[in-house]
């Protein structure tokens, strides 16, 4: 990380200096840098993260928070990764479900589920993805930014192909087309 933010100071010293160490450890940025990796988001635009951890460093020092707030402003790359054509190809939460699991959220970053809710969601989800892979398409699945963190980290293990995305990381060139919509059939 120390080398990432050598060259980086090199070409753009302010992106840099005054960040690292003054607003955010080095061990808080490489935290952030980790978490996006972790779901495959790139880390090439290290001066929009820098950019972006340093604003919110002031009012949380919360490497979760950051990485999500970096997520969004990285919005057109990530966009750009995952758009065939300018189209998100995507599922999407029923309302009702989405309602559901904000109120299941505990800690802002887990949701409280019973396991069979939990099994049957997983369950759904992957009937969804199967669909959208059936069609040629990645398996996307979009929804609000309260939970998009918590449903990712629930199916990370079960449904490790699976990318979850927040309606804020769709860049407002980009469109989307939402195939199919996942509903726990208690929630409707």
């Amino acid at each position: 990380v120390q080398d990432l933010l050598d060259n980086l100071r090199q070409t753009i010293p302010a992106a840099v200096d005054g960040v690292i160490p003054e607003r955010l450890s080095l061990s808080e940025l490489q935290e952030v840098l980790r978490n996006l990796l972790r779901e495959r988001v790139s880390i090439r635009d290290l001066a929009t993260i820098l950019e972006t951890v340093s604003r919110y460093a002031g009012e949380t020092r919360d490497t979760v928070t950051l990485t999500e707030l970096a997520r969004r402003a990285l919005s057109y790359a990530i966009s750009d990764q995952y758009a065939e054509e300018g189209v998100v190809h995507v599922a999407t939460l029923d309302p009702t479900t989405e309602a559901e699991l904000a109120q299941a959220l505990r800690h802002g970053h887990q949701l409280n589920l019973d396991p069979a809710t939990a099994q049957e969601l997983l369950l759904n989800v992957g009937q969804c993805m199967e669909q959208l892979a059936q069609i040629g398409h990645q398996p996307i699945l979009l929804c609000s930014g309260d939970i998009r963190l918590p449903l990712a980290r629930l199916a990370e293990r079960s449904l490790p192909n699976l990318t979850v995305l927040s309606y804020n990381e769709i860049s407002p060139l980009t469109q989307v087309e939402a195939h199919i919509m996942v509903s726990l059939s208690s929630a409707g």
